[in-house]
């Protein structure tokens, strides 16, 4: 018989990046193994069609204490309505309300560790950071299970409260098998492409420095970047600084049919981020490396926070050293070396083994064992 799980999110999108997407092919996945009732803000965008109740805040995501009080009253309601034995929230900072009701009616619940939120202390300090962070402390400390995205984000928590039980799981994936088409060496392309929300922090500033190295090689290289972001100024205004205006396109926010196009034309994938630690900013995994992979692409990241769980070194991609242009400038460099051989099929085989439906039974397994637990 399925049990009962309570999935809380404060954003579920498809078409979104980072959290609020993974939440969403977690959520389908889900759907599968439990009874799925879904706990989100008022403007989240989760796809009716999902197999899932899907109970809505009053409150908007930009809102979020009063989101977090809501859900409180949101989930006693289901309890005792209808019953929870596992409660998932995909960020700490909304878990007060599966601390209580564990306090009050012993039940189960997990939460999900993604990097930044777990990178250093919270707050600008004060009082104010002595209270977040025992907040933080405290449920991590009370939670069954910590699901986090990598190796490094998981040393991040332990860090928190080293006696926390946590699981390394990969985001998942929307893993669509595409068709590799070889290129031959007469038709190789020499077209860069980067796709990501465009802050200081994804390093594509460092691939752009890099390529007055490169064009002296390989004349016909040129860059696409696709997304939007706070950083696309400095961006531009670089470009300009270096005369790369005809080598360097800036396309905006992407389609989903858009991002497969320049996914599939792409010689490779490029995105070297580093970790910014005044900032407390950092890569906790990188979804994008294995959506490139997806379709055959080779990628290029970064020595940084839990870059190297998503790729595997010299097989789906290189790791550059972190805020580097020059190791950036080898790592392309090598790429394009006729020398140089990948398995496009190997980088999909890769990316296959993190779709949902594969990710989705570590998750299965481990929330079955502590509703059992309980229940004994």
């Amino acid at each position: 018989m399925k049990k009962n799980l309570v999935f809380i999110s404060n954003e579920i999108a498809k078409d979104k990046g980072g959290i609020q997407n993974m939440c969403f092919h977690l959520s389908k996945a889900f759907c599968e193994y439990f009874n799925l009732t879904i706990i989100c803000s008022a403007d989240s965008e989760v796809d009716s069609n999902i197999n899932a109740k899907i109970i809505r805040s009053k409150y908007t995501s930009t809102n979020l204490n009063k989101f977090r009080k809501d859900i409180i009253r949101l989930l006693f309601n289901l309890y005792k309505n209808e019953g929870i034995d596992f409660v998932l929230t995909a960020q700490y900072c909304i878990s007060s309300c599966c601390y209580l009701l564990k306090k009050t009616h012993k039940v189960p619940f997990g939460i999900l560790a993604h990097g930044n939120e777990v990178y250093g202390d919270v707050g600008s300090g004060g009082i104010k950071t002595i209270l977040l962070n025992l907040f933080r402390k405290i449920i991590i400390k009370s939670s069954d299970v910590v699901f986090a995205n990598s190796v490094y984000t998981r040393s991040l928590v332990l860090k928190i409260y080293s006696k926390a039980n946590i699981v390394v799981v990969h985001p998942p994936i929307d893993y669509h098998e595409e068709k590799i088409i070889d290129i031959q060496e007469s038709e190789q392309k020499y077209e860069l492409f980067s796709l990501a929300r465009i802050v200081e922090r994804k390093g594509l500033q460092l691939v752009i420095q890099s390529l007055p190295l490169l064009l002296k090689r390989y004349p016909k290289l040129h860059y696409n970047i696709g997304g939007v972001g706070n950083y696309i100024q400095k961006l531009k205004e670089l470009v300009n600084k270096l005369h790369l205006e005809d080598k360097v396109f800036f396309l905006g926010a992407l389609s989903e049919k858009e991002k497969q196009k320049y996914m599939k034309e792409c010689s490779l994938f490029v995105m070297p981020s580093f970790s910014m630690p005044n900032e407390h900013s950092v890569e906790g995994f990188g979804i994008v490396y294995l959506e490139a992979n997806s379709y055959g692409k080779f990628v290029i990241g970064s020595q940084s926070g839990g870059i190297p769980d998503a790729i595997t070194s010299g097989k789906t991609g290189f790791l550059a050293e972190e805020n580097n242009i020059q190791s950036v400038a080898k790592c392309i460099d090598d790429f394009f070396n006729p020398n140089f051989s990948y398995s496009p099929h190997c980088c999909q085989l890769w990316a296959k083994e993190h779709s949902a439906n594969v990710i989705v039974k570590t998750y299965y397994k481990e929330i079955y064992n502590i509703i059992n637990h309980y229940k004994k």
